[in-house]
Formats: structure tokens, sequence, C-alpha cells
């Protein structure tokens, strides 16, 4: 039996697949010939079976691609896994040339799929308890020669680096996350051992040469101190640069200083807000004093910070914006995202902007307002464009590329591919200033 599964992102982020390549691995493990379609803009598939993993701004190009791959191949069967599968099953299982959808996870599910010859229907995903039982990601089914460039994997930084998950689910339940209403990945925070996380940075040090960083996508990487501080023994023997995501009111200075010792460079926040009752609105258990600690204590020993904002909340007024704007001033992040609050269904804010009609775009992008609550879509695109601009100043974006190594990049680029850097060049100004 041979499976090809499909990543239906066209990225420019060097941030491999890791889902779609445990469930890679996990099949390889069982005998199973698989296939990664991977950054590509042609799908086919010559496979009994073919799985596409997606989130629910996806939702639209992978009906595209399943009647593409259908057309090729009709009797493949067509497998939906991922986050919207999950929140909105009836939607896709609809899909005339979707086969099969999965709710949850999905390794066993695709194997229990291909094992018992299942054609159509849901299929109810089962979560590992043990972590460790899941072999390493299988980056070797993707091109990790270009996902290994020199790039901002690890914030902060201009470097050879890669993504790692030491950990899996969230025990918070924000109003704009997925935990809201649907504990995919449970609401216990599941983890790898200190000697698996080891074996596979071994692993991708003897694989892929002069690997320089990692980058930790754990919901939360700082939930507990003690396996923090044991992570971070094993970070240390490597001598890598790393950058995770941590929560407010986690940490302490100790764990830090710790931190900073194995390498940490950077830690990403969900700041989200300046006001107490927009966070209360979010549902996001945090407090605006924990924040400022928070980023005092980075500061002090010496890790660079990415705080991220939420700008069109329920119960946010101008005041609140204001607020926001203040904290910012105050805590100084050495880079900040400001992102409009996005529905996704599935979410307890999509239940609300649908009960109180609150939806007028249609992208499903943070980048874009999607909702009009107390301010309209013009009103947040000016808020949005007045925060970025002033805590994210041209000097904070350029920091990652004033390395020697970026200019020697971008020199032998130059060399070998001029058309490339000027291409490159144009695209990034047109993006900043699309953002701004």
């Amino acid at each position: 039996m041979n499976v090809t599964l499909i990543n239906p992102t066209t990225t420019s982020r060097r941030m491999p697949p890791l889902g779609l390549l445990y469930v890679a691995s996990y099949l390889e493990h069982f005998g199973v010939e698989v296939k990664v379609i991977d950054r590509s803009e042609e799908y086919t598939s010559d496979s009994s079976y073919t799985g596409i993993g997606f989130m629910s701004n996806q939702f639209s190009k992978v009906k595209q691609i399943a009647r593409e791959v259908k057309e090729q191949k009709p009797d493949t069967i067509i497998v939906a896994g991922g986050v919207h599968p999950t929140v909105a099953t009836d939607e896709v299982i609809s899909e005339p040339d979707i086969d099969i959808a999965v709710v949850g996870e999905g390794e066993r599910a695709m194997l229990r799929i291909i094992e018992e010859g299942i054609q159509k229907g849901v299929v109810q995903g089962e979560m590992f308890q043990n972590l460790d039982c899941l072999p390493f990601p299988a980056r070797h089914l993707i091109d990790m020669d270009w996902y290994l460039k020199h790039d901002t994997v690890v914030p902060f930084l201009w470097s050879r680096a890669t993504t790692i998950m030491t950990s899996l689910g969230c025990p918070f339940a924000c109003n704009f996350c997925i935990n809201s209403k649907y504990k995919m990945f449970g609401a216990k925070v599941r983890y790898h051992s200190q000697e698996y996380v080891e074996s596979e940075i071994r692993e991708l040090i003897s694989t892929y040469k002069n690997l320089e960083g990692l980058h930790l996508v754990d919901d939360t990487f700082t939930l507990n101190e003690k396996r923090v501080l044991a992570i971070c023994r094993v970070l240390k023997k490597f001598d890598l640069r790393w950058f995770a995501q941590a929560r407010v009111g986690t940490l302490n200075h100790s764990m830090l200083s710790s931190m900073e010792r194995s390498g940490c460079v950077g830690l990403g926040f969900g700041v989200e807000s300046g006001s107490e009752r927009v966070l209360r609105a979010l549902n996001k258990s945090i407090r605006v004093e924990d924040t400022i600690k928070t980023f005092d204590m980075c500061k002090e020993v010496g890790i660079k910070t990415f705080a991220n904002v939420i700008i069109g909340s329920p119960e946010e007024e101008r005041e609140d914006i204001e607020l926001t704007d203040k904290l910012l001033g105050r805590i100084q992040p050495d880079f900040t995202g400001v992102w409009h609050l996005t529905p996704y269904q599935g979410t307890v804010i999509y239940d609300q902007a649908m009960q109180n009609g609150w939806i007028r775009g249609s992208s499903l992008t943070c980048d874009e307002p999607q909702m009009e609550i107390n301010f309209t879509l013009e009103e947040l695109e000016e808020i949005r464009k007045d925060l970025m601009s002033k805590h994210n100043p041209f000097s904070k974006k350029i920091r990652p590329y004033l390395s020697s190594r970026f200019v020697y990049d971008m020199i032998l680029l130059f060399l070998k591919k001029p058309s490339l850097v000027t291409k490159g060049v144009k695209a990034w100004e047109e993006e900043a200033s699309r953002k701004n």
C-alpha cells in the first residue's frame, strides 16, 4: 500500500510541515510507502490514498487540490485531516472530491484507514499518551536543503536553523483559539522525554551539517519549570541558538537565566492587549502586570522578546487601544506583531461573531480585518498600521540582517543570480508596504 501526503501551503517560510511529517514517519514505521508533496503548485497522486492536512483558511485551496487529484486519478481515496476537518467535519465530508475526514490526530487514524481499507466516512483520531511512541518526523521526504538555507527561522538571527516539537497541547482556552471549544490535542500537555529530544537533535545535527539553531514549535514551552530546565541541559550540549513560544506568568528569573545560558536568544509571547477588560473578553487568563514583569525579566537576562498583539476584540474601545499602545511603550519588545482578531471556525469567537453578525471580511487571515465590533474595517487597518509603525520601526525590522553572514549570502546570491536578488528585494518592499 502506498500513500501520498500533500502540504497545501506554498509559503516562503522555512518551517517544515512537522504535523504531516509525523504522520508520514508513523506510516513508514508500519511499512507503508509514503510520498510527500510539499511547496508545490502542481498536485498529483498515483497512490491508493491521498492525504491532505490543512487549516480553515486553506479549505478553498484544498477543494481545488482534491478536484485536480481526482481528475487525474479518480480511484484514489482522498483523506482530509487537520484542524478544519476536526472543527467543520460535516462541511468537509460533504465535498464531492473528499472521501474521508479525520477528526483529531491523524497518525493512528491514517494507518487504520489503510489497514482496514476504509473508503468513505468520518474516522476518529486517537491520541498518543506517550509521545515518544512517535518516530522522528520524516524530514527525508521533503527538500531539507531548501528549509535549511540561512533565514530567520530563529527570530532575531540570520542562521541555518529548523524546527522541532518537544511537547503537544495547551491547558488554556483563549476564545480565539481552537482550544476554546475543541481540545484537538487535549487539555493536558503531553511531553517528549528529555532522551527523545536529545536523540532527535543528535539526528538533526548528524544528518544536516552545520545546523546553527532551532525553533521550538511547542504551543507553550514554559509551562513546566522542571522540564524546561531538563530540556535546557540538553540544548546546552549542542551549542545551538534557539527560540520558543512562552506564556506570561509562567517564568521566573532562574528559569530565564538557565534558558539564556543554554542558547535561548528569544521568546514569543501572546500579549494580546494592554487592557484587563479586553484580556477578560478573550479569556486570556493573564494580567497586564504579569506581562510587564515577564518582559522586564527577559531584558535583565538578555533574552529578546517577540510580542503578539490582537486588535478588534470584543469590549475593545479607543481607550483600550491606548492602553495597548502604552503597554508596548512600557515593555519595549524587540519585535511586535499586531494582528486582527480572526473568527476561525471551532472557536468561541467564531460563535460570538455568527451570533452577533460581526463578520465582514472573508479571507480568514489575521493580516486583514475580518470583523466589525466596535471599529470599522478601515479603522482597524489604521490602528494596526499606527501600532506597527510606532512599535516596529525600520531599525527593528532589519536587525536580523545586520550580520556578516547575511551580507556574505546576499553577495554570493547576487553574483550567482542577480535577477533573483532584485526580485526578492522588490517583493520584500511590497510586503512591507502592504503591512504598514
